[in-house]
Parts: C-alpha cells; sequence; structure tokens
C-alpha cells in the first residue's frame, strides 16, 4: 500500500526549494519550476549574461559558421 506525502512534507519541499511550482507539485498541472522564465532570463554569475542571451548568440554564431561552410563549399574560402 502507497502512502501520499503529507502535508508537513510537501510544505518542507517548498520551503526547501522555492522556484518549485506549488500547483505542479500538488496536481501535476503546470509547469514544475515557478518562474521557468524569469529563471531563464536572470544573469548567471560567472557570464553576466542570461541563459537566453548565450543561447542566442550561440544560435547567430551557428548560423555564421553555416554561412561560411556554404560560401567554402562553392570555393569562396
Amino acid at each position: 500500500m502507497r502512502k501520499k506525502p503529507g502535508f508537513d512534507l510537501l510544505n518542507s519541499i517548498l520551503l526547501n526549494y522555492p522556484d518549485v511550482n506549488s500547483e505542479w507539485l500538488l496536481t501535476g498541472k503546470g509547469s514544475m519550476m515557478r518562474n521557468e522564465i524569469e529563471i531563464l532570463s536572470e544573469p548567471i554569475a560567472p557570464y553576466g549574461k542570461s541563459i537566453k542571451e548565450i543561447l542566442k548568440e550561440k544560435d547567430e554564431r551557428i548560423e555564421e559558421l553555416r554561412k561560411l561552410l556554404r560560401l567554402k563549399g562553392k570555393g569562396w574560402g
């Protein structure tokens, strides 16, 4: 027989992990993290940029490299 977690356990999880979405923890609905969009937008200390900014820069660099490869394939490099 499985027991369901009680209030004390759920409350302890939410107190120790404030970014966990309480609705998700109780019902399984919504995002696991309370502020996923905010988390992605907050600067990361060693980089001084958000995850969104870092990923955007990487996507732009990948596109630049693809263009260079296409040019090289056409004999431009």
